[in-house]
């Protein structure tokens, strides 16, 4: 939204419509630099506002006000974008746009450099790293293989290398660890059976280890568990009306690993698959309590679901999304 950018008018505490600043505006008064991240995903009335800042006379105009700014000396603009032919929903910025910047291509990170990055970084000794570029490179040469893996980033990026290296030092510093590692991250992401056995195979080939996947969840799925409990956390008591199955079970192990590395997790599957209830157990594990109620008021802010009279029922869809977050409020009282 370009008000984010430009500002908009708000009302102040005394009821007084006063402008408030959007970020650009801010960065082009004081002097801040500013990144432009996925340029070429931005609207074009976005695009369209930078075109006079981007210009040798350095000034933005800013429509509410009626004024144009000159840009802080300090000033500086930096955007960035993936290639739109290798990536699905980014446009192809126009030539006489891109020629107002400075472009510099950025290649990729030579392997070499890669398992040394590795290394300082995530402090994971570098034959252990070498042996995760050649897993990244041997698995992008599969990408063709299906459709699943289309794009040569399909099976693995850097980022995930980085994500990776980290479980080394959290999970356990042996090879073994370290494969094992890796298949939780890059093979359970995917759904097909068979895509999943062309990361086993490729582990196992570059760290000398067989991954036996039965017994790759043991501890977790071990059937001396009761069917409601799992290793560190209570019975049913604790989990409510969430029932551990295996499957379950597995889900909690991959998400807690995430949650214990603060990583960001995207649960997909097919709608009644469980993937609104896979962290409930790791939130009542960690003890996390969460205030519902301010979380339906930044909603209301944010215009995200309209709000109804309480003795009004509008939409049975509307009704029907607010009963997880009910429930939830209700069994943190």
């Amino acid at each position: 939204d370009l008000q984010e950018y430009l500002g908009s008018y708000i009302t102040d505490a005394s009821g007084k419509l006063v402008f408030n600043e959007g970020v650009l505006v801010k960065a082009v008064r004081n002097g801040y630099w500013i990144v432009l991240d996925e340029l070429n995903l931005a609207p074009s009335d976005v695009l369209e506002a930078l075109n006079r800042l981007l210009d040798d006379n350095r000034e933005l105009f800013v429509p509410e006000l009626q004024e144009t700014i000159k840009a802080h000396p300090n000033f500086m603009l930096f955007g960035t974008q993936n290639p739109p032919t290798h990536y699905g929903g980014r446009k192809m910025l126009s030539r006489a746009f891109r020629n107002r910047f400075i472009e510099i291509q950025v290649g990729e990170i030579p392997d070499n450099e890669l398992s040394t990055i590795l290394e300082k970084r995530c402090k994971i000794p570098l034959s252990y790293a070498s042996k995760m570029v050649e897993v990244m490179k041997e698995l992008r040469m599969h990408r063709q293989s299906s459709r699943v893996f289309a794009g040569k980033h399909g099976f693995i990026t850097p980022r995930d290398l980085f994500r990776w290296a980290k479980r080394y030092e959290e999970f356990g510093k042996s090879q073994e660890c370290l494969a094992k590692n890796g298949y939780y991250l890059l093979a359970e992401r995917l759904r097909d059976e068979d895509e999943k056995s062309v990361v086993q195979e490729v582990l196992e080939k570059h760290f000398r280890v067989k991954l036996n996947i039965q017994n790759l969840y043991g501890q977790i799925l071990s059937e001396e568990s009761s069917s409601n409990s799992i290793v560190g956390l209570g019975g049913s008591k604790s989990l409510g009306r969430v029932f551990m199955t295996k499957s379950m079970k597995k889900l909690y192990f991959l998400v807690e690993r995430c949650f214990q590395l603060r990583e960001p997790v995207l649960l997909v599957g097919e709608t009644g698959g469980g993937k609104t209830t896979g962290f409930r157990p790791i939130r009542d594990k960690f003890r996390l309590n969460s205030n519902y109620e301010e979380m339906i008021e930044q909603l209301k802010k944010l215009k995200a679901f309209t709000c109804y009279p309480k003795d009004h029922y509008g939409n049975a869809f509307i009704s029907y999304a607010l009963t997880p977050v009910m429930i939830l409020s209700e069994r943190n009282k």
